[in-house]
């Protein structure tokens, strides 16, 4: 989603936020729905947290040398 948006393409973006938020429903996971459905409507903030929550990132972890 943030990729397209990032590219312009907001029906892209679009597209995939409504494909998240069905896995999200279909689920059982409230939070992300709601996250989901804030960005629908705009949100910046819910947005760019449905971004952060598709990251695999570690941030509590360190490289091991």
């Amino acid at each position: 989603m943030t990729e397209a948006l990032q590219a312009g393409d907001a029906k892209a973006a679009e597209r995939h936020r409504t494909e998240a938020l069905e896995i999200a429903q279909a689920v059982g996971n409230r939070q992300m729905t709601q996250v989901l459905e804030q960005a629908g409507a705009g949100s910046e903030v819910a947005r760019k947290t449905a971004a952060l929550g598709t990251s695999t990132v570690s941030l509590t972890e360190e490289d091991e040398a």
